[in-house]
């Protein structure tokens, strides 16, 4: 096959067509010739989407500070399987938005340090936290070629100043045969967008 890798946007049933042409044996000459129906298929065509979610909590008093360490510590205090981290977020920005987070998504950021026994994020007046979610995703007909889903979620902590005093980072991969059909796509997809609020 001597298709040439070209980015192409697909509807499913486009993907369907394209992904059974490419991968029936019967369609192809032991030297990699198209002998099937009609005009060869590109099966190197690939689908690359990318996408950024933002959101950053701002703490303008010690009473909103003070309501993050409690939601925080009580959370962690009761909750048990704490799930994964971007596709949680993904799917609860997508149904609810960010106020619904913190009980349920937020958290899972530091499930790894939790168990660990390293502290979770205590915020103090006028410091800021922000989570940043990076989605990729990568389709191709090819039998042979990438099929999977990347999320980056970050997180970043900063003091009164401005400054910043902490960074993690957690990557997330994925093949897109383990995911909900369309789930992959529709979150890298999205339009990219930063916002910002006063926690309360």
């Amino acid at each position: 096959m001597s298709q040439i890798s070209k980015h192409v946007l697909l509807n499913p049933a486009e993907k369907a067509k394209l992904k059974k042409a490419c991968s029936n044996r019967l369609n192809w000459s032991d030297g990699g010739h198209w002998i099937g129906t009609g005009k060869a298929p590109n099966c190197f065509a690939n689908t690359h989407l990318s996408s950024e979610i933002s959101h950053t909590y701002r703490f303008p008093t010690d009473a909103s500070a003070n309501q993050w360490n409690m939601e925080w510590e009580k959370n962690i205090r009761y909750m048990g399987h704490f799930g994964t981290v971007g596709l949680t977020l993904g799917v609860g920005l997508m149904s609810g938005g960010w106020g619904s987070m913190v009980a349920g998504g937020l958290i899972a950021i530091f499930k790894d340090e939790i168990q660990a026994k390293i502290p979770y994020p205590r915020m103090a007046r006028n410091w800021s936290y922000q989570v940043t979610i990076n989605y990729e995703y990568r389709w191709s007909p090819h039998p042979l070629m990438t099929k999977n889903f990347t999320i980056l979620t970050r997180v970043f902590i900063r003091n009164h100043q401005n400054h910043l005093i902490e960074q993690k980072q957690i990557k997330e991969h994925y093949l897109l045969e383990d995911l909900p059909d369309g789930l992959a796509e529709k979150l890298a997809s999205q339009i990219s967008r930063n916002t910002t609020s006063d926690y309360r």
